[in-house]
């Protein structure tokens, strides 16, 4: 089947991809690739399945790599290498598991995006966004799922490393477009990322067995946010960024919420009182910083 799509190029190229051609590369892929791992892997070899997969998704990019060195047309040689890619993140999931497969789909987005930067192809940053959204959902599905900002992680290096990844992978992506809204959007779940990290680590560091520990863990995390989203709003005042400013006045909201809707109503007497004094200091210095930056 790709013989009969690529020859059929080859006799009567143009510039336009071909419905024909482009159905049956994509079908035959993933037949070939689906059923292929499916007999291997029956037979006892998981290891032989996920090299089944790694082949075809050399074979692809090879060959697409091959087609636009000649007269086959553009098109059909990027959607053979955009299949290669494809298969490459099930070659991924399949070959590993946890922090590793994040890191893996993170490195890929940024591979991506430095193509995309370096030849012009939109398309090759369409396929770094949807590694980096995988990257994300595995991210927050298996290694530091939401309720860990409460009941901590089980292995706090591993959530950390998946986190971490996938920030880096979004700065990197930003640095490389050239869009203002893509860039924007790619720094703010960067530094999304990076907030994430370092709140997972304040509750698994401080919290313990005891429900007292839990309870400060949780003071200390609004306080983490009043102060960051506070350090972002002063340097945007004083560096005219207002995009960094909306940012801090979102997460330092994020924090004033989550002492109204969860501290408020899960944490003792003492500990509501500390989390409102935290915060409080943060809005009044904040409030006080505005005024003179303003000013000034």
């Amino acid at each position: 089947f790709v013989v009969a799509a690529i020859g059929y190029e080859l006799r009567v190229p143009i510039a336009e991809l071909r419905a024909s051609s482009a159905s049956v590369l994509l079908v035959n892929a993933a037949f070939t690739a689906g059923y292929g791992w499916v007999l291997v892997d029956d037979r006892g070899s998981s290891t032989g399945g996920t090299a089944w997969v790694l082949a075809l998704t050399v074979a692809h990019v090879a060959l697409g790599g091959f087609g636009f060195r000649r007269r086959m047309s553009s098109e059909i040689a990027a959607l053979l290498v955009a299949v290669g890619l494809g298969l490459s993140g099930v070659t991924l999931a399949l070959a590993l598991d946890g922090p590793a497969l994040v890191v893996g789909w993170s490195a890929e987005a940024a591979i991506l995006a430095w193509v995309a930067g370096r030849t012009g192809e939109r398309r090759a940053l369409v396929f770094s966004g949807a590694f980096l959204a995988l990257a994300a959902l595995h991210t927050l599905a298996d290694e530091a799922p939401a309720d860990a900002l409460i009941d901590g992680v089980p292995d706090l290096g591993q959530a950390v490393v998946a986190v971490v990844s996938v920030g880096l992978a979004a700065l990197v992506m930003g640095l490389l477009v050239d869009r203002r809204d893509l860039w924007m959007l790619l720094f703010a779940v960067a530094a999304v990322a990076f907030v994430y990290a370092a709140s997972l680590a304040i509750v698994d560091v401080i919290q313990g067995d005891e429900i007292e520990r839990s309870q400060t863990a949780q003071v200390a995390l609004s306080a983490f946010w009043g102060g960051v989203g506070l350090v972002a709003i002063v340097v945007g005042l004083v560096r005219d960024v207002r995009e960094l400013r909306l940012g801090g006045l979102a997460l330092l909201g994020i924090g004033v919420a989550k002492v109204f809707a969860y501290d408020l109503a899960e944490l003792d007497q003492l500990y509501r009182v500390l989390s409102f004094i935290a915060v409080g200091l943060v809005l009044l210095t904040g409030a006080y910083a505005y005024q003179r930056v303003r000013a000034a």
